[in-house]
């Protein structure tokens, strides 16, 4: 989950299931350019700041890749985000 919705460009990514393993955090402008990038560890449920403030209002793709290094599942999940 990630909110608020519309945001200032100050967001958060909410980690609701359990993932444990590598997880990356892409953002992209509407013309597919990459703003944004994070990898990090998740061991249990939690929260993650993303911080776009920098940039222009408009939308946003926001991606979110998750490794599981349990069994080496893949999740991904893709949002959209407002800021204004």
């Amino acid at each position: 989950m990630v909110l608020p919705v519309p945001s200032d460009g100050l967001f958060t990514i909410d980690f609701n299931q359990p993932v444990h393993g590598k997880v990356e955090i892409s953002v992209y402008n509407l013309v597919g350019q990459e703003i944004y990038r994070d990898e990090i560890h998740v061991s249990k449920p939690g929260s993650y700041l993303v911080d776009i403030s920098r940039h222009s209002k408009g939308v946003y793709s926001v991606r979110v890749n998750a490794t599981s290094m349990a069994n080496s599942t893949e999740i991904s999940r893709s949002f959209l985000m407002i800021v204004e």
